[in-house]
């Protein structure tokens, strides 16, 4: 389930042209979850999303900014989790996937700055992470990336971890 995005896929910038200011949104976008997270609304601007519980604002997490923002169960809880693109940096900028757990109170992150970058989709109704080699993507129009699913598992040591697994060639 999409939440909102900043843009549509095919509407995407070109990276090599002087990038437009984004204005925050007025007001900001916002959700509420009442069946998963009674009383908490939540909020998302283009830097950041965040919950607000008897009018406190907390953060979840931020972006430089945050592109947009998915709604899916990854752990199999029955509650969705936030799965947002973000861009990160200044200067060196990356694009990475980060995945915020509001019932457990976690944030992970699918990054590996300098080498590779991720992004998300949907694609007949599937959520997709796409892997794209750094810098290429978005600057060569014909990159290819490599797709796959978010899972978010438990490693042997009762760790929780945030996984891509690749599609079938």
């Amino acid at each position: 389930k999409l939440w909102r995005s900043t843009w549509a896929e095919e509407e995407l910038p070109d990276p090599l042209e002087e990038p437009e200011l984004l204005e925050e949104p007025d007001p900001p976008e916002e959700l509420e979850l009442p069946e998963a997270y009674p009383g908490v609304t939540f909020r998302w601007t283009a830097g950041q999303v965040s919950a607000i519980v008897d009018g406190e604002e907390e953060a979840l997490f931020s972006g430089m900014p945050v592109w947009s923002v998915f709604l899916q169960d990854l752990n199999g809880d029955g509650k969705l989790e936030f799965c947002a693109n973000i861009s990160w940096g200044s200067g060196i900028i990356d694009e990475r996937v980060l995945v915020y757990d509001y019932a457990a109170g976690a944030l992970y992150t699918l990054e590996n700055r300098g080498h590779k970058d991720y992004t998300l989709s949907i694609e007949e109704d599937r959520l997709v992470v796409t892997q794209w080699d750094y810098p290429a993507w978005p600057l060569d129009p014909d990159a290819e990336g490599v797709t796959g699913t978010l899972t978010l598992t438990t490693d042997p040591a009762g760790t929780t971890v945030l996984e891509m697994t690749c599609d079938e060639p």
